[in-house]
């Protein structure tokens, strides 16, 4: 059986706030696929200056997207694709932007 690749929260947290690790993501951004993301994720107040995907991950703890945004157009900082959100909580609010 395969292990499942573990990644922390607070690195995934890190690449989005800390403007060193921001310019080396490369333009198409980070896409995590099928990992257990441990640790406590919080992006709430945090502007997503690339895309950031998680598909079929499993979150350990809260996943924290308050008011999370993108510096382009589209609304969603975060896209998490799966037809469920492995999580213990999702936290999350938006705003609606009017261009």
């Amino acid at each position: 059986m395969e292990q499942e690749q573990e990644i922390r929260g607070d690195l995934v947290r890190w690449l989005c706030v800390e403007s060193d690790a921001q310019s080396r993501i490369d333009p198409l951004g980070v896409r995590i696929q099928s990992a257990k993301i441990s640790g406590e994720l919080n992006l709430s107040f945090v502007v997503v200056r690339f895309p950031l995907t998680f598909c079929s991950c499993k979150f350990a703890n809260p996943l924290r997207l308050i008011l999370a945004e993108d510096c382009r157009t589209s609304s969603r900082s975060v896209s998490i694709r799966h037809q469920s959100i492995w999580a213990p909580t999702v936290y999350y609010r938006s705003v609606q932007k009017s261009f």
